[in-house]
């Protein structure tokens, strides 16, 4: 089974990336990474004329500057760590250059941080997220750690098969429980049948875990059947229902299977992992997805 090996993460050089490494260094005894490059990107690293007249002091190029200040902070904390440990400093668009540097290393995981209660925090990670062609890991603040209790999203899809089987063996490493959870909904038209809400709701459960059992029996992972979440999407937005158990359960951790849409449409529509990205909560979302398979014109309309 593909594990992930070479990992990205990004680090904007405030309070957040603290809690940001720390993570890296838990998962990294979990998954052993065989790489792990630390990149900062800033938007410019020219320092102003006036300001190098004011204080001609300030020798170090500001690449050299940022970088002293990643090893500062992460030099000793992978010491027994196998991996090997690189920090780079970019110049550029943010979204542009982490989505670059994936693609670069060959990342098999992106991880990016996430600050709480501040307007717009959840953009980078979902557009990024959206596009980039490896996995992705969103850390907000306040994240908990160790993790040991893990919430996967399940739709029957392979990317769920996907995702379930990547989870199952390092949540075992960890000693975390696993709970699955599928959210259903009532089609729209259930009047015609003559039957209420509520009556065409328990008809929909009932399809529900009948096809979760196909599932876990296909994949071999029977034993999981006592461990499902069935939920009724009421408000067209099942990340509520996911969110909403999630916080119930205290998870850790969700975990959800990325389709990778080639319908140009879903650039525009968002998605279910988008939304969980976004979403103002310390629990971290795992994006997992098929290497490499990620839409170019996402790439390219990026900056929108």
């Amino acid at each position: 089974m593909d594990q992930f090996r070479r990992i990205l993460v990004g680090l904007d050089l405030s309070d957040l990336d603290k809690e940001l490494v720390d993570f890296t260094v838990y998962l990294d005894k979990i998954f052993s990474f065989n790489r792990i490059t630390f990149i900062h990107i800033e938007k410019s690293l020219e320092l102003p004329e006036d300001i190098l007249k004011d204080y001609p002091d300030i020798m170090a190029p500001l690449d050299e500057t940022f970088e002293k200040q990643m090893i500062d902070e992460i030099n000793g904390k992978f010491q027994d760590s196998d991996a090997e440990i690189e920090f780079k400093v970019e110049e550029g668009h943010p979204e542009v250059e982490l989505l670059k540097w994936v693609r670069i290393k060959d990342a098999d995981l992106l991880i990016l941080g996430k600050k709480r209660n501040e307007k717009g925090a959840g953009v980078v990670p979902s557009k990024v997220g959206r596009a980039a062609r490896s996995s992705v890991l969103v850390v907000p603040q306040r994240s908990r750690l160790p993790i040991k209790k893990i919430l996967v999203a399940v739709d029957f899809s392979d990317e769920s098969e996907m995702c379930l089987k990547r989870i199952m063996e390092p949540a075992e490493r960890m000693g975390a429980e696993v709970i699955l959870e599928h959210v259903y909904y009532v089609p729209v038209g259930y009047t015609k049948t003559g039957k209420s809400f509520e009556e065409f709701a328990a008809i929909m459960r009932k399809n529900a875990q009948g096809h979760m059992n196909d599932f876990l029996q296909k994949i071999g992972m029977e034993r999981l059947a006592n461990k499902v979440i069935y939920r009724l999407d009421k408000g067209n937005d099942p990340s509520d229902e996911i969110m909403q158990s999630a916080e119930e359960k205290e998870i850790d951790l969700i975990a959800l299977g990325s389709k990778g849409r080639s319908d140009p449409a879903a650039f525009f529509l968002g998605s279910l992992a988008e939304k969980l990205v976004q979403r103002d909560y310390s629990i971290p979302v795992l994006v997992d997805k098929h290497k490499g398979r990620v839409m170019k014109f996402l790439e390219a309309l990026i900056n929108i």
